[in-house]
């Protein structure tokens, strides 16, 4: 992902400086308007597809290679089909912080008063390219309640990796108009898979340990037998069935279990199987974005016996404070009888390896104009259910959606039924007789409340509204209709 910048903004000064007509100004404006929508791994990205040929009159006229830059990478973040409808949104923030050879650059930015989009870049200063894995350690944005951020964009040249973030607050955001964004670290993190040939019935006879949920009322799907299985076998680490995997960083294989499932229905049940554990060895209880590390897990078994390969089906970490370190926590849960035990073998092994490339902090100060173009709307709408009450009380629209706001109260009765803000219903009319279904985002959780609410497509995509084309506001069976 590149830069993105608002179009019509650039258009307007770029077409003004190199003093065109008027009919070739307009005619300019119309080519750059193509259109086209992807989605990247579950997180929408607006793409345009900006004339050729439009980029090469404005150099050319002007003379000058900035009017390349106002232009280069604004593809990556507009969709064209809305581009006319969004372009005033789109603000250009280009504020930055530098630290050794890195700079921070807030780039751009989509607001309402409680939604946003923001695209942020580290810039490599440096002379080596960054690796193709390198990712942000870690980052806060101060505006922000809950967000969200698709995945990262590294340019061809290793010197330039781009961001962008969305969310959401339950206040204001622009109220006060002072951003601030912090940022730390850049990481590279890698698996690495490796053979390994660990018999695992020769470990097995010495700490024979398998719990059985027949023998403990604990309903499917329930982490009590599981972390019983933990304090048990802990009470059983011994050197003499630790057995070292990598030397540096050191990872050891440490001990084994099993859960049988003879009493629970479900074969599928996460906390039944074989269980394997391995320690990275560390100087600190848990890991971060600032620290290098490597996790191992167990991630195949084969029966000797058919040959058969069973595969890792879950695996998490566990900190040990301790012992100093993370314990990778391998699940088979394919394997759950015990008989079979003796004829296993480990067979490979995975390490999860995080390096830290660039250890530094940035902190971006800046602000953000109040793009809205349309008034809120005022109500007093009640609705009441199951001994709670909510009153909404103002609406605000803009090309997220809308937010409502008013105050609720009471307590549900029935725990057991949905609660009335569950069962809130909003919809945008459109004037073209559509209806569009929001998704509530969020709701804060006060007597006074902020809910945002936002349109996806059938593809289950997050898109933009136009404004321009609402008709009315439903809530529930009530339509209350905008006044233009």
């Amino acid at each position: 992902m590149k830069k993105a910048y608002n179009l019509k903004e650039v258009m307007d000064k770029q077409l003004k400086d190199i003093k065109i007509s008027t009919e070739l100004e307009e005619t300019i404006k119309a080519q750059c308007l193509g259109k086209r929508r992807v989605n990247f791994e579950g997180k929408y990205k607006w793409i345009s597809q900006v004339a050729i040929w439009f980029i090469g009159v404005v150099v050319i006229l002007s003379g000058t290679a900035y009017a390349m830059s106002q232009i280069d990478g604004f593809e990556e973040f507009i969709d064209t089909t809305i581009l006319e409808k969004i372009a005033p949104h789109v603000q250009n923030i280009n504020e930055s912080a530098s630290s050794g050879n890195v700079k921070v650059v807030v780039e751009s930015a989509i607001t309402d008063r409680y939604n946003s989009i923001f695209v942020f870049s580290f810039i490599n200063e440096g002379e080596e390219p960054w690796p193709q894995e390198i990712e942000a350690g870690d980052w806060n944005e101060s505006w922000m309640k809950i967000s969200s951020y698709g995945p990262p964009d590294l340019s061809q040249d290793g010197k330039k990796l781009t961001y962008y973030i969305e969310g959401s607050s339950d206040e204001n955001i622009l109220e006060n108009k002072k951003f601030k964004f912090k940022a730390s670290n850049l990481i590279v993190n890698k698996e690495v898979e490796e053979v390994i040939n660990i018999p695992l019935g020769e470990i097995f006879e010495e700490y024979e340990l398998v719990l059985d949920t027949i023998d403990y009322n604990y309903p499917p799907v329930n982490k009590g037998i599981y972390m019983r299985m933990n304090r048990m076998l802990k009470k059983k680490i011994g050197s003499s069935q630790r057995q070292l995997l990598k030397a540096e960083p050191e990872v050891t294989f440490e001990y084994m279990g099993m859960i049988k499932d003879s009493r629970l229905m479900d074969p599928n049940n996460p906390e039944g199987g074989l269980t394997l554990y391995t320690r990275s060895k560390s100087n600190q209880p848990w890991t971060g974005s600032g620290d290098n590390y490597t996790i191992g897990f167990i991630s195949e078994v084969t029966d000797v016996r058919t040959g058969e390969v069973y595969a890792v089906t879950g695996r998490s970490i566990e900190y040990d404070s301790l012992h100093k370190g993370a314990l990778g926590i391998s699940k088979f849960r394919d394997l759950r009888d015990p008989s079979a035990i003796p004829y296993l073998k480990a067979t490979k092994v995975i390490y999860d390896i995080q390096e830290v490339i660039v250890k530094d902090k940035w902190e971006v100060n800046f602000e953000v104009k109040d793009t809205t173009t349309s008034e809120p709307m005022f109500m007093n709408l009640t609705f009441r259910e199951g001994g709670e009450e909510i009153t909404i009380k103002q609406a605000d629209f803009s090309i997220f959606g809308v937010t409502l706001q008013g105050t609720r109260k009471g307590r549900l009765e029935d725990s057991t039924q949905d609660s009335i803000y569950d069962k809130t219903r909003v919809k945008l009319g459109m004037k073209n007789g559509s209806e569009i279904e929001l998704v509530m985002e969020m709701m804060g959780d006060k007597n006074q409340f902020v809910a945002n609410y936002r349109p996806w497509n059938d593809g289950d995509e997050k898109v933009f509204v136009d404004v321009n084309e609402i008709e009315k506001l439903i809530i529930n069976d009530e339509e209350i209709y905008l006044e233009r």
